[in-house]
């Protein structure tokens, strides 16, 4: 059985296909829709920089597009050792971390 190609877009590459950039809609345009996906922290990062309800309503109707990925407990599991592994040397921020481990996960 062949598995099935997914995308994780990042938080920035959502904001950039807000702002319309070519670059990255070309690259977006060479895969599907059911290929993409978001984690739920994307979902909750594009959601804080609404500014109004007509920028969120917009917000709401293209973040539909994609499949949502939830935080199971494997992903936080992740995301806690790559912070053990990181947090001196790096750094990072939490959120990144739980993008990054959901697309470890998955």
């Amino acid at each position: 059985m062949e598995e099935s190609l997914m995308i994780i877009l990042d938080t920035d590459v959502i904001i950039e296909l807000f702002k319309n950039n070519p670059k990255i809609k070309e690259k977006i345009a060479g895969f599907n829709l059911d290929e993409l996906a978001i984690s739920v922290i994307t979902v909750a990062e594009i959601l804080h920089g609404a500014i109004n309800k007509t920028e969120l309503a917009k917000i709401n109707k293209h973040l539909s597009l994609y499949k949502i990925l939830d935080i199971k407990e494997e992903i936080s599991a992740i995301c806690i050792n790559l912070m053990k592994k990181y947090c001196l040397s790096h750094r990072p921020y939490v959120q990144d971390l739980f993008i990054a481990s959901t697309s470890l996960y998955h």
